[in-house]
């Protein structure tokens, strides 16, 4: 049993009372016991709480608000004997936890999302002003390729330029709907990013950034384990501007799809099952070859073309190809063979986690002190409040592969590998596992100097996994993505007036400028940490 004590610093008298007296009723409902003058400020308001074993809804909710006390103050911890509980917890059992009205028994966040006067605190870009909406001329017909985040992300900032006739193809089948709970809840269509303060920022200039954020997860910070330790040490994330937030990659990709569709429809139009499969330039445009999944063929010509899907796409291959004085060449990094890593996804059941483990973490735990020889297990949360993990390890690593054939073999292994998990997968989840293969992580590469071409009398540019692939560790790349998108709108708005022969030349130049050393300077940084993941990771899910 824990007891939390939140102490205000030396802020002014009248932040001291404001703060106090803001959490006072969630608090008290809760069963703290509030002491101290809230008017003074130093050490005399302070908030005290002995979390009960049952730990309600109504313990969890108090209990991460007077985390988040402590936190933006000085965090003490104390560990008591068992005692007082909470007037909720005194006479219900855990299975029969009351409920905070409009609250679900794990969505600690929502809970202390609707604390007023919070949510700007909690969520400080759904303040940030977005760009300006505008009626400017775009090209005859736009084409982006890749309707991931970076594509869809930049389909909506040209389309908020005012420009129309904006078409995204996209190879693959279209998501799910962002809010279909089936659907992200299945682990194999869960790899969580985070997007930090740089992709909350830059989608907030799309507008975009309340309907992500409100299918996100917040991570206060994470709960590690030890090698061979029995519990686990909680850090939290203090002093950030800006939350980490988790979502799907898909499930962003769905929420801003959603966006375009019901802000832009008559502006952009994204169709799916379409592969671009050729790149011709022509006199005055590029003719793009498409194909559907029928297998026909379709030439389409376009004066701005943008490359979303990839660096070993065809369309970033042609733009190598295609540039004349090699400005534009793809470099691909070696890898680091030591810790060359695979994965395979596992989804904890919230109904078997400890009550007492918080939901709002990245679990972070290695099965043994060997960091080459050894499994990494990172679990990250959901909106919905389930937990999914990657596991990390060597290709010729065969303890989660071939050494298992069952449920009963995968959680005998788990077993041994990470004890203080074991219990927390369903037969039904191990069984999946088992049958999963291993995937494997992306190569390092990055596009530049320049991040374009001019090709028959049209501008192909390139943002996102098409000019820094790194691999995937806690969105590093999707933030940079978003920012990529950013940098291009803004170039456009400094070349020029709309319509006029130059300005789009123009505007890729200013981008190259501004985002080519960058792209080449991330990916070559990303990969000087591949030898030590766990000294690489650490940081960036607290950043993103």
């Amino acid at each position: 049993m824990h007891i939390q004590v939140a102490r205000s610093r030396q802020y002014s008298t009248e932040r001291c009372a404001k703060t106090t007296l803001l959490y006072k009723g969630a608090l008290e409902a809760s069963g703290f016991l509030l002491r101290g003058d809230p008017s003074r400020h130093a050490s005399s308001g302070f908030a005290v709480k002995a979390l009960c074993a049952a730990s309600c809804s109504g313990c969890l909710l108090a209990a991460t608000i007077t985390r988040r006390l402590a936190t933006a103050s000085r965090r003490k911890r104390y560990v008591c004997k068992p005692g007082r509980v909470c007037s909720q917890c005194t006479m219900a059992k855990a299975s029969q936890r009351p409920e905070i009205p409009g609250m679900s028994e794990f969505d600690i966040r929502a809970g202390i999302d609707r604390i007023p006067g919070r949510a700007p605190d909690l969520n400080p870009a759904l303040s940030l002003p977005q760009l300006p909406v505008l009626q400017e001329e775009g090209p005859e017909r736009t084409v982006v390729i890749g309707a991931g985040p970076a594509g869809l992300a930049t389909a909506l900032a040209l389309a908020r330029r005012g420009w129309s006739r904006i078409e995204v193809w996209e190879r693959l089948a279209e998501p799910a709907g962002p809010d279909d709970a089936a659907t992200w809840g299945d682990p194999a269509r869960s790899y969580n990013l985070g997007i930090g303060g740089r992709g909350q920022t830059s989608l907030a200039k799309l507008g975009a950034w309340e309907a992500v954020s409100a299918r996100c997860a917040r991570v206060a910070g994470r709960f590690d384990w030890a090698p061979g330790a029995d519990e686990g040490q909680v850090s939290e994330a203090v002093g950030r501007n800006y939350p980490t937030m988790v979502i799907q990659r898909d499930r962003l990709a769905s929420v801003l799809l959603l966006e375009l569709r019901s802000k832009h429809s008559h502006a952009v139009k994204v169709a799916f099952g379409i592969e671009c499969v050729g790149v011709n330039p022509k006199t005055d445009v590029t003719e793009l070859v498409k194909r559907s999944q029928d297998g026909s063929l379709q030439h389409v010509s376009a004066q701005f073309v943008v490359a979303a899907d990839g660096v070993n796409s065809l369309v970033t291959r042609s733009m190598a190809e295609l540039s004349s004085d090699r400005s534009f060449q793809i470099t691909k990094l070696e890898p680091n063979l030591e810790r060359e890593l695979v994965y395979k996804v596992l989804a904890f059941d919230k109904d078997l986690l400890p009550q007492e483990w918080r939901r709002d973490l990245n679990y972070s735990a290695r099965s043994g002190e060997n960091l080459i020889e050894s499994i990494t297990l990172e679990a990250l949360p959901t909106r919905e409040g389930n937990l999914v993990a990657v596991l990390l390890f060597r290709p010729d690593d065969t303890r989660l592969t071939s050494q298992i054939n069952s449920a009963f073999e995968a959680r005998q292994q788990l077993r041994e590998l990470f004890p203080q998990f074991s219990q927390c997968f369903t037969d039904d989840e191990l069984e999946r596992f088992v049958h999963r293969p291993a995937s494997a992580l992306p190569s390092f590469a990055y596009a530049g100097p320049n991040l374009h071409i001019e090709a028959g009398g049209a501008v192909l540019v390139a943002v996102g996994d098409s000019i820094h692939c790194v691999k995937p560790y806690f969105g590093m790349g999707v933030n940079s993505a978003f920012e990529d998108v950013i940098c291009l709108n803004d170039a456009l708005n400094n070349s020029g007036v709309a319509g006029s022969q130059q300005k789009l030349p123009l505007a890729a130049q200013l981008y190259s400028r501004e985002r080519g050393a960058e792209a080449a300077a991330l990916t070559t940084l990303s990969r000087s940490f591949d030898g030590n993941f766990f000294e690489f990771v650490f940081p960036l899910i607290l950043d993103g």
